[in-house]
């Protein structure tokens, strides 16, 4: 397999993004590098099992409670490369720059960065193995899609969250790209995501309608962000 000048496994023909063994060598080699800074672990299982994994970055403190979190997702659609690449340099470049680096130095006292890079780690296995299928979706093949090619099927995870699941931009036909699921939340990788979530940010400061209250702006109280 090509590698980039770090060492690490790169897609076949895109030697700028590593692979998806590639991007968790580097995972775990920051968090050992960095140990008081990087934590990775494991938040759940993609449908086939294997590890969708966040990273943590943060000073250890005593005022942990008081930090702001921020969770930033990529990775959903299999075939984009690019996200889960410039999550990881900027995880880099956060971990390298603390005690050198002063607006560095204040947002790792005061906040806790989470990264998710491969939410769907399945369908990224099948992207880059078979770049000609541009996989988009995960890989759950579904008791729906018996009609579907096997090229075809698999669940939109964008679209199968809680939020606005099955409205406009999304499809109920399983061998669409933008599939929905049979339900909200129905898939492994989702519910990964959406647990993971409702972890960080605490209760009080969800909105209690949030489709109602889309447009409503949270006030200055708010202690988390959302970046996918």
């Amino acid at each position: 397999k090509p590698r980039n000048s770090s060492g690490y496994t790169t897609i076949p023909g895109f030697s700028c993004f590593r692979d998806l063994q590639g991007m968790t060598d580097s995972m775990f080699d920051l968090a050992k590098k960095f140990p008081e800074l990087v934590i990775v672990d494991s938040i759940g299982s993609s449908y086939l099992g294997k590890d969708i994994h966040a990273m943590k970055i943060t000073t250890q403190s005593s005022n942990k409670n008081d930090k702001g979190k921020v969770l930033i997702i990529s990775g959903v659609h299999a075939r984009e490369y690019a996200p889960p690449e410039l999550v990881m340099r900027y995880a880099t470049k956060l971990a390298e720059s603390y005690d050198i680096d002063a607006e560095i130095n204040w947002i790792l006292e005061h906040t806790e960065i989470h990264l998710v890079f491969y939410v769907n780690p399945d369908g990224r296995d099948v992207a880059e193995k078979n770049p000609e299928l541009y996989w988009r979706k995960n890989v759950n093949p579904g008791s729906k899609q018996d009609g579907c090619s096997k090229n075809s099927r698999g669940v939109d995870i964008n679209r199968n969250f809680d939020f606005m699941w099955s409205e406009k931009g999304a499809s109920n036909n399983p061998c669409d790209e933008t599939y929905y699921g049979t339900s909200a939340g129905s898939e492994a990788e989702t519910q990964a995501i959406a647990a993971y979530a409702n972890l960080l940010f605490p209760k009080e400061q969800r909105k209690r309608d949030p489709m109602k209250e889309m447009d409503v702006a949270f006030g200055e109280e708010i202690m988390g962000v959302y970046i996918d």
